[in-house]
């Protein structure tokens, strides 16, 4: 029987341990390089998943080769730029064809290829 409500009580403790929390910052949701437009038809999808509206402003999109030893900042976020809490903020390049209308478009972003490293 102590066999038993031990394994229940363990149980419990792994399912409570295991629910996933989440994040308390903006995220990274979605990144292309390239779509059906092209080399060019990059963007990077964010996604704020707090309670509160978070400013931008700013903040850089980096880019570094695989080799590379520096991150190259390909576009600061304006005065302004900000987003509501648990929405999306679309960023894309001027050539981006997508359906989704982008919230800031940017001229020439180069997020690289697949041998590349992205941070925001």
């Amino acid at each position: 029987m102590k066999a038993v409500i031990v394994s229940f009580l363990l149980c419990i403790l792994v399912s409570l341990i295991a629910v996933a929390q989440p994040a308390n910052h903006v995220v990274l949701s979605e990144i292309a390089v390239t779509g059906p437009g092209g080399c060019q038809d990059e963007f990077a999808e964010l996604y704020n998943p707090t309670e509160a509206e978070l400013s931008l402003a700013g903040w850089t999109l980096q880019y570094k080769a695989v080799n590379g030893a520096t991150w190259t900042d390909k576009a600061v976020f304006p005065p302004g730029a900000v987003i509501g809490p648990h929405a999306y903020f679309l960023v894309a390049n001027t050539s981006y064809v997508g359906s989704v209308a982008p919230d800031w478009r940017l001229g020439v972003v180069g997020l690289g290829s697949a041998s590349s490293q992205r941070r925001g």
